[in-house]
């Protein structure tokens, strides 16, 4: 009898396992779309590994919220929203979803807002920009990706960034 409950509770474990990261955790049991979801600080952005952190909240100051909520009639895409952003009374909406249901990669686009004024865009945050992160680490508490992102709005090039975010 031990042993089929031991069984048992092996398969268990298995099946309800959430996806982990390299980074951590290496072990879950939420799935990553329920840790993802909520609303984060932004703790450290790095632009090319330089600390672009102030550059970040001088020009938007905002949380990030990945909200559960369905955009539009996509049924794979959730509504991500920046919200109290700097100098602007409304938050900026998006769309956020694993990229090609790949657990590793997520996509997140912006469209075009003629709210969102293009400087206080940073990076892959802005109108009409759209970005698949890689995910580095997902706990509860803290969500790291980076991103290679070539930025046609300032003509810099090919950049990398990476964040770290941190739940509010």
């Amino acid at each position: 009898m031990k042993k089929i409950l031991s069984i048992f509770i092996i398969i268990i474990l298995i099946v309800s396992c959430g996806k982990t990261y390299d980074d951590g955790p290496h072990f879950t049991f939420r799935s990553a779309q329920s840790r993802i979801e909520g609303t984060w600080k932004l703790d450290k952005l790095y632009i090319n590994d330089i600390d672009s952190t102030n550059e970040f909240y001088n020009r938007l100051g905002c949380d990030i919220e990945f909200t559960d909520e369905i955009y539009n009639v996509s049924e794979y895409f959730w509504k991500i929203k920046l919200k109290n952003i700097k100098n602007s009374d409304i938050d900026f909406i998006g769309q956020w979803g694993f990229y090609a249901h790949n657990q590793d990669l997520v996509s997140i686009y912006f469209t075009k807002d003629s709210n969102f004024k293009i400087e206080n865009s940073i990076g892959p945050f802005g109108s009409e920009r759209s970005s698949v992160w890689t995910i580095t680490k997902l706990t509860k508490d803290e969500f790291n990706m980076w991103v290679d992102f070539y930025d046609f709005y300032q003509g810099l090039g090919t950049r990398k960034f990476s964040l770290i975010l941190k739940k509010t």
